[in-house]
């Protein structure tokens, strides 16, 4: 896959996902993983307007035009 900035953000937010879920199951809060997740996720939300996909096309369909 080569880069480009949906990649990336793709990428770091399945990755902020599964930290999250790891902390939930350690019972830990990190209150500056879900303002990245919270971020990530309203470029997400932008993207996906711009490209007419839903959230789910862009985080595991891969291309997204």
């Amino acid at each position: 896959m080569e880069w480009n900035i949906e990649n990336e953000i793709r990428e770091q937010l399945m990755k902020a996902y599964h930290q999250h879920g790891f902390n939930r199951y350690l019972d830990e809060y990190d209150e500056d993983l879900l303002i990245e997740i919270e971020t990530l996720e309203n470029l997400v939300d932008k993207i996906c307007i711009n490209e007419g996909i839903d959230k789910k096309q862009f985080l595991f369909g891969g291309q997204t035009k």
